[in-house]
């Protein structure tokens, strides 16, 4: 009876012990698993992850990524990128991937993106936004495309970006500022259109900005018809317009342009016309 007793709690010490091995097996798998996934990804993300953590890949967490909060990967090189690249990074909010010698954006680049308020992809050689290429970025505050060879704005590039305030697009070789080329931009408070070619602007062209309050336009080959496109702005507060062609301002726009705080027309013709350029200055005085 006894000796019965005895194999009795042998066998169920033997049982339990295979299931703790199991567990502790199964644990194991997992934890490797979970650290494995960081050396899986592309080198331009896992060497930024090991410099930024100072340890190899195989001793960053999964949950390490997904906390991570910015994510700036500059001179990299990067050839390709995948749509799976990002994925975990769920609170990532800064985004930058300037001087990578990109030549294209997905849209499915950013899939696992959505918290994502900045987005640098300035410096590259992108030739084309397609419309819906930010979809998957509703919390999108700050987008710098600057210094791009885009040469030209497609309708419909920015329509999902409804909380965008800062648009950055200098030096994108722009000729042409066309009707809705800022659709969807409703947050919009801050446009940097400088070191253009831009030599016209569309009457419509800001029509769905009309919270915006500060456009920079300087440095372009704008004249003083462009102007007219100004008139939905009734929020700008600042419109630089430094080294342009502007030789003379419609009158019928001097009135509005009297309502902006801040207006720089320096290295325009229009100031060897001192007449109409000191009436200007004095009613942007009187109305500061």
């Amino acid at each position: 009876m006894l000796n019965q007793i005895l194999k009795t709690k042998i066998a169920a010490i033997f049982v339990v012990s295979l299931v703790i091995i199991g567990l502790l097996t199964t644990s194991s798998i997992y934890l490797s698993e979970q650290f494995s996934e960081t050396c899986a990804r592309p080198d331009y993300v896992r060497n930024y992850l090991e410099k930024k953590f100072k340890r190899p890949c195989g001793l960053i967490h999964s949950h390490t990524i997904s906390s991570l909060k910015e994510l700036i990967i500059n001179r990299a090189n990067i050839q390709k990128i995948s749509s799976e690249d990002f994925k975990g990074f769920d609170n990532l909010k800064t985004l930058d991937l300037r001087w990578n010698g990109l030549t294209e954006v997905k849209a499915d680049w950013f899939k696992y993106l959505g918290n994502l308020s900045y987005l640098n992809l300035g410096n590259n050689n992108i030739p084309i936004i397609q419309a819906g290429t930010f979809r998957h970025l509703g919390q999108l505050e700050i987008l710098s495309l600057s210094a791009n060879p885009l040469r030209r704005l497609t309708v419909g590039s920015f329509s999902e970006l409804k909380k965008l305030k800062n648009l950055f697009l200098q030096n994108i070789q722009l000729h042409k500022v066309e009707n809705q080329s800022f659709n969807g931009l409703q947050s919009l408070e801050k446009l940097d259109l400088s070191f253009n070619k831009i030599d016209e602007i569309s009457k419509e062209a800001f029509s769905h900005t009309e919270k915006l309050k500060v456009l920079n336009l300087a440095d372009n080959q704008i004249n003083g018809s462009d102007l007219f496109a100004m008139e939905k702005l009734s929020n700008l507060k600042v419109l630089a317009l430094g080294k342009n062609k502007i030789n003379t301002i419609p009158k019928k726009l001097i009135p509005y342009l009297s309502k902006v705080k801040i207006i720089n027309i320096t290295g325009n013709p229009i100031e060897k016309n001192v007449k109409e350029a000191t009436t200007l200055r004095f009613n942007i005085k009187k109305n500061q």
